[in-house]
């Protein structure tokens, strides 16, 4: 296993078959007993894109993994890992390469973290965009974070709220917290020149239309759905994917 700067270790990973735009589910329940390789010299050659868009996904992992109950292993790797990459991403992606490795040893605690206290809608809905509209992961779990923030903020708002603080994100009371979280999320993802919505992303209007019941479907009965805090209810999947169609 490569851990390279916004990079995971997990125990699971999707296979995305072009011909027949689905999004398959692998788990390896020894992949975690496998070494893992640390290529320390190669953080200054990472294209800053991928430091994007691999870190903005790992940030997607840490935060449904926070939620872990008393102050466990996971929650605690997840927290930590959360403080880092919102501190140091953008000079990350700014080219300083004297921060790469911090963002390295976090995506490597994300990976941890979510392989023992699970994922949620970002990633199921990723999994279920990326295999219909083939387009990266990491680029859609940007683009789906802050709306399924909102989405989940309707039952763990409180958690929501003191990840916030932790991260130095301020708020007086639970709703301005999570306010702010979300808004957050949306300057991080601005910043690092990542798109807002599909349409920026490039993706097919016409095949989306096309797919987007399959879409609907398929990420309501994906496994990392059945993580999610609030119930992956297809209404609102459906609404939070018109949310991110154009202009989201």
């Amino acid at each position: 296993w490569v851990s390279s700067p916004g990079y995971h270790t997990h125990a699971s990973y999707y296979i995305n078959d072009k011909a027949v735009t689905v999004s398959e589910y692998v788990a390896q329940k020894d992949a975690m007993k496998k070494t893992e390789l640390k290529l320390y010299g190669t953080e200054s050659n990472y294209p800053p894109d991928n430091t994007a868009y691999s870190t903005l996904s790992e940030l997607e992992a840490m935060l449904p993994a926070s939620f872990v109950s008393g102050y466990t292993t996971p929650s605690s790797w997840a927290k930590d890992a959360v403080d880092r990459c919102f501190r140091l991403l953008p000079d990350s992606f700014a080219g300083n390469t004297r921060v790469r490795q911090d963002i390295h040893t976090a995506a490597t605690m994300a990976g941890m973290a979510f392989t023992q206290a699970g994922l949620g809608l970002c990633h199921a809905l990723s999994h279920a965009l990326g295999g219909a509209l083939h387009l990266p992961h990491g680029r859609l779990n940007a683009i789906l974070l802050p709306a399924v923030v909102a989405y989940n903020a309707k039952v763990c708002g409180e958690k929501y709220a003191y990840v916030a603080a932790a991260a130095g994100i301020p708020g007086s009371v639970e709703t301005l917290a999570v306010r702010n979280l979300k808004n957050t999320l949306v300057r991080l993802r601005r910043e690092l020149g990542l798109p807002k919505d599909l349409k920026e992303a490039g993706a097919d209007r016409d095949l989306l239309e096309r797919s987007r019941e399959d879409i609907i479907k398929a990420a309501s009965a994906d496994p990392c759905a059945g993580q999610n805090p609030l119930g992956a209810d297809p209404v609102l999947v459906g609404r939070i994917l018109d949310e991110v169609t154009d202009g989201g």
